[in-house]
């Protein structure tokens, strides 16, 4: 439960029902004190201190947790030596205690174990569950009376996820590192569950060691017009027909301008032409109706691989909040993404603004990061520089130049800086070329990769091939 949910009084339950949880709760701390092997069980591991309605109860557990995480025993003489010299309690608290403890051992289930108790934790968590209930409704009432829609999404999903955490019994957040490593054998031999999601370019792909990783945030930057959201679609339509389900999401083009790219890269169309289709077909010769024919997986495949979010539909903008939404929904319908193209960071809607800039796009940068994690899939954000590359004499750009916020690049796992010479110099020998410079790798090395720019067919390549 979290701090400014629980913060809020709840309705009183009756008396008869405050007994029943009263002798549950007295029963399962009973069972701790007198065999203490029941602290390791995944029964008791499920139970949070806010799960205890009893204040003494939980102040009593939060000793439990703290003493067992340190490796030291929880048995009753050892918990009371424990609270005689605990400072964090006044005098009062640690006397009204240690009259307490006895009690709980003379209560203690005849047997003990995790069946013994295993009916009193269901128990304590259902009537957790209703208290939550109550404080949800309140708080939401209470949000709802000034919120603007997004702060009333945020409040939503904030109760959402505190009401799973309440009611859904599970185990301690941890696992066997044998476990870990017979896992990661097992994915790494299975080429059904991909471990990677592959970069869309043949060197780039190998100085990542195999592409994009589940939990990653990754930022590709550059200064405008030089090829963010070019870079955006190709890792895109890579993941897509390397198998990938994959979430994109750009907040400055809408589905017509998005399709046109797709197409012209796709089929090698030039681009001018595929954003003609709608009103000028005739434009498209026999060979580009040829090639657009032959765009593999076509209408069917990509439904399911590639989920397009349009920005005609996001109202007064797209916060993190919605990007979670998203992502849960597609979850529920079981096909999850494997991959997000976000296009771009800086468009996105803070969900609370505050007078600095910095610190919006910092919390919006940390959550992209934890949501990463939470559904363990890379999360690539294109990113505007500052005019940091401009005040140099090479214009090469470099990490520090991320535009308004350090904590971006702090957040990250990759920072992929995209410079081309010919936007600067047109006559440059380097024309059409592009430098991919992965400037952070956390846990891998860094260095530069050049690529072909195709803009006439809005997308990169690797060198040399067509």
């Amino acid at each position: 439960m979290t701090a400014d949910l629980a913060a809020v009084i709840p309705a009183e339950p009756g008396e008869d029902a405050r007994d029943v949880l009263a002798e549950a709760e007295r029963r399962v701390l009973g069972a701790i004190l007198s065999w203490p092997k029941t602290m390791d069980t995944d029964a008791v591991a499920s139970l949070e201190v806010a799960h205890w309605r009893d204040p003494i109860h939980q102040a009593i557990y939060a000793r439990l947790v703290d003493l067992h995480g340190r490796g030291r025993s929880v048995e009753a003489a050892h918990v009371m030596q424990a609270i005689t010299t605990d400072k964090t309690l006044t005098a009062h608290q640690r006397l009204a205690i240690l009259r307490y403890l006895p009690g709980l051992v003379v209560e203690a289930p005849a047997i003990g174990g995790s069946a013994a108790i295993a009916d009193d934790v269901d128990y304590i968590r259902q009537a957790a569950a209703r208290r939550l209930a109550g404080q949800i409704a309140v708080r939401l009432h209470r949000v709802a009376e000034d919120a603007t829609p997004e702060e009333l999404a945020t409040a939503l999903d904030q109760a959402r996820d505190a009401f799973a955490a309440a009611t859904t019994p599970g185990k301690a957040a941890d696992a066997g590192l044998g476990d870990v490593l017979e896992n990661y054998l097992a994915g790494a031999d299975n080429p059904t569950k991909p471990v990677l999601v592959p970069a869309p370019y043949t060197d780039l792909n190998r100085l990542l060691g195999g592409g994009f990783g589940a939990g990653q945030l990754v930022v590709v930057a550059a200064r405008p017009a030089v090829g963010k959201s070019v870079m955006g679609l190709d890792i895109a339509r890579h993941a897509a027909t390397s198998d990938r389900r994959v979430l994109l999401v750009s907040l400055e083009m809408l589905h017509s301008e998005i399709a046109a790219r797709y197409l012209a890269a796709s089929a090698r169309v030039p681009l001018e032409r595929t954003k003609q289709i709608p009103t000028n077909p005739e434009v498209l010769t026999d060979d580009d109706w040829k090639r657009l024919g032959a765009i593999p997986g076509q209408a069917g495949h990509l439904n399911d691989r590639v989920r397009v979010v349009d920005p005609a539909d996001m109202g007064e903008g797209f916060t993190v909040a919605a990007l979670r939404r998203h992502l849960t929904a597609m979850r529920k319908l079981g096909t999850p993404a494997d991959i997000v193209v976000l296009d771009y960071l800086q468009l996105i809607t803070p969900t609370r603004r505050v007078e600095n800039r910095q610190v919006e796009v910092a919390e919006m940068s940390r959550a992209l990061k934890l949501m990463a994690l939470e559904f363990a899939i890379p999360l690539v954000v294109i990113a505007q520089l500052n005019r940091g590359p401009e005040q140099r004499a090479d214009k090469r750009p470099q990490v520090s130049d991320l535009r308004e916020s350090g904590a971006v690049e702090q957040d990250a796992d990759i920072v992929i800086l995209l410079h081309r010479e010919d936007a600067y110099e047109p006559q440059s020998s380097r024309a059409g070329e592009v430098d991919v410079i992965v400037g952070k790798h956390r846990g891998g090395p860094t260095g530069t990769v050049a690529v072909a720019a195709q803009l006439h067919f809005a997308r990169f390549v690797d060198m040399g091939r067509h």
